[in-house]
């Protein structure tokens, strides 16, 4: 495994990947959107790119974000619908298709929803238009079981490949669906060969589609029950069953229910948030203005985007700054659309008139919605604090790696953030990972600290064989709990001092902040030593 000291690896990512990631993302927008836009709409699509926040802070100089390497991947997806709907090379386009849909799972489990969202859309095109149709299908799922297949390769060991224990995002179960939906067209196309007049119209074709769409979900359903489980407000991965039994409330809204107590406070609430909101409202608009002015192929990649980003924004209610970017960037040639109308504003006003007022609207559409949230002055409602630095995590990192005997290795149960500092400063093993998801090592923490009650606890941590136990008390750690408990969870009671005879507290040096809790855990197998 690849680890560098945080410094360099923040230095790297921020400063080098991201901006260079934004350049790609242009460069792949602007290949894409030249077929079936303006050069002056692709030009300003390229321009919202850069003015709209969410996704200026995705690749801004300084601040790494998971996003910036999703957004090339969903440029990739835009640029493989247009060359499908467009040329005559859609060949090329599903190819592109294929392999940016696991990739996008695979760079950000957020991609999952797009990952599900995209096949459906080109299932809905074939209902509709027929004809190639169902090749291409055919051909987005065999190139993405393909690349499912290379990434699970890359993942795993050699003889681990269809492990049922997923320690990534990209899982057997997603090339399991993958595959299903390459039987499914396979069968489409089977039929469409041997009767020729299902292809005479939409319901005709619905005949094959609705039994062998059943007996595929049904096969996924029987072969992963976990599916059916309640999900609690992440998307994850449904073979790891037993972290949905917690319930997972990481994101807080931009909008809230408290927000639409009168028409006053709905519009406070959006001045405040402009900088997500706004840019929302005026893509949505463009997007529907290029529905109606773009031709019969041009409008289905524009309502295929705007039928997926409106879908995640409904899936992901209430509106949460997690989730926008990749919504926003769907609609992203609404925004331009909008900006190249300012642009070209007025052709008849005098040059004079002509030009302070096209730079005003282009201004307003552009950089309005940012300015407005900065007179407000009012911070996102995301409430956690900076884990970095609210947990000391270098000084409690490194003091741990210089405390522990470097022999036999020791299973370090710790806040992911802490993941990447503990792997560079301790050569022991950590319940812990560089990004705060819901991979196993990831949920059993969770799942030692919500317990609801000490023996639980033990349990817990004596199968996973945690040695020591690190705490912060931060809000994005302490909200992870099952609200139906008749007790606080086992962090909590833990940092109001209710400590069981099984934890012994490690003395932290000054340079670490009270927030922090370590503990030596002796295991059951382990007796009182």
């Amino acid at each position: 495994m690849l680890v560098m000291r945080q410094e360099t690896a923040l230095f790297w990512g921020g400063y080098v990947v991201a901006p260079g990631l934004g350049i790609v993302t242009a460069g792949l927008l602007a290949a894409a959107l030249r077929r079936v836009l303006t050069p002056l709409q692709t030009a300003m699509t390229i321009v919202s790119l850069i003015c709209v926040t969410p996704l200026l802070a995705t690749f801004l100089p300084g601040r790494p974000d998971h996003y910036a390497a999703l957004i090339p991947v969903l440029a990739l997806i835009v640029w493989g619908l247009v060359l499908m709907a467009t040329s005559p090379y859609g060949r090329h386009g599903a190819t592109l298709v294929g392999i940016a849909l696991p990739l996008a799972v695979w760079v950000n489990i957020s991609g999952v929803l797009a990952a599900l969202l995209f096949p459906v859309a080109l299932g809905v095109r074939w209902l509709v238009a027929g004809g190639a149709w169902s090749q291409l299908n055919q051909r987005v799922a065999a190139v993405a079981s393909a690349t499912c297949l290379v990434i699970l390769f890359v993942e795993r060991p050699p003889l681990d490949t269809v492990s049922v224990v997923e320690f990534d995002r990209v899982s057997v179960w997603h090339l399991c669906v993958f595959l299903a939906i390459v039987l499914f067209w396979t069968g489409i196309r089977t039929v469409e060969q041997r009767w020729p007049a299902i292809d005479r119209g939409a319901v005709s074709r619905l005949v094959p589609a609705i039994p062998l769409a059943l007996v595929g979900v049904g096969a996924l359903l029987v072969a992963f029950p976990q599916v059916l489980a309640p999900d609690h407000g992440i998307a994850i991965d449904p073979l790891y069953v037993g972290v949905r039994l917690l319930r997972i409330e990481e994101y807080y809204p931009l909008i809230d229910a408290a927000d639409f107590e009168s028409a006053w406070t709905v519009l406070s609430a959006v001045a405040t948030q402009t900088g997500y909101l706004l840019p929302l409202i005026i893509s949505v608009v463009g997007m529907l203005i290029l529905l109606v002015r773009g031709g019969p192929e041009r409008r289905w990649v524009w309502g295929s985007l705007l039928v997926v980003a409106v879908t995640m924004l409904l899936v992901t209610w209430p509106p949460v700054a997690a989730w926008m970017p990749m919504i926003l960037f769907f609609l992203l040639p609404g925004q331009g659309l909008i900006a190249a109308m300012a642009v070209s504003a007025c052709p008849r006003a005098r040059l004079l008139v002509r030009m302070p007022l096209r730079v005003a609207l282009a201004s307003a559409v552009l950089v309005g919605p940012f300015v407005v949230q900065a007179i407000t002055h009012t911070a996102d409602k995301e409430k956690n604090p900076n884990v970095l630095t609210h947990c000391s995590v270098d000084d409690l990192t490194r003091w741990l790696g210089a405390t522990l005997p470097p022999a036999p290795p020791l299973n370090i149960m710790a806040l992911a953030d802490m993941g990447a500092a503990l792997m560079y400063w301790t050569p022991h093993r950590v319940y812990a990972i560089p990004n705060h998801r819901l991979q196993p090592g990831f949920a059993t923490r969770l799942e030692v600290i919500s317990a609801p009650t000490d023996d639980d606890a033990l349990a817990r941590a004596t199968d996973a064989q945690v040695d020591i136990l690190v705490i912060c008390d931060v809000a994005i750690d302490t909200d992870v709990r099952d609200p139906t408990l008749p007790r606080p969870p086992f962090k909590t009671r833990l940092l109001q001092g209710d400590e069981p005879d099984w934890l012994t507290p490690l003395p932290t040096p000054d340079s670490v902040s009270d927030a922090v809790r370590v503990f030596r855990v002796h295991r059951a197998q382990d007796g009182e030593s």
